[in-house]
């Protein structure tokens, strides 16, 4: 999914930047990440933002922070439905003063 959206950049120096901030290794989008996108995609979430979420679920993370405020309504509409929850920046900053 990174490869797709560093494609869509237009801004080289913004991809090159964007780029830079990635982990060396990307998650595969394997078979079970695919099942569990689709079953995000049922709920209403974009495929692109499906399978971000899938991803943050199965690396277990904390918290997932987004600016994209119709994902973050979208994942409180759902949040007993996700395994990871799902906040809009200026949530994370209030609830996580001194944890970035």
């Amino acid at each position: 999914m990174m490869r797709i959206e560093l494609k869509a950049i237009a801004d080289p120096e913004r991809r090159r930047k964007v780029r830079a901030l990635l982990p060396r290794r990307l998650l595969p989008l394997d078979t079970d990440l695919r099942r569990r996108a689709k079953e995000l995609i049922s709920f209403g979430f974009k495929p692109a933002d499906a399978v971000h979420l899938a991803a943050a679920e199965r690396l277990e993370v904390d918290v997932l922070v987004t600016t994209d405020d119709r994902l973050a309504r979208r994942a409180r509409r759902f949040a007993n439905r996700l395994r990871v929850r799902v906040l809009d920046l200026l949530s994370f900053v209030t609830e996580y003063p001194h944890d970035y």
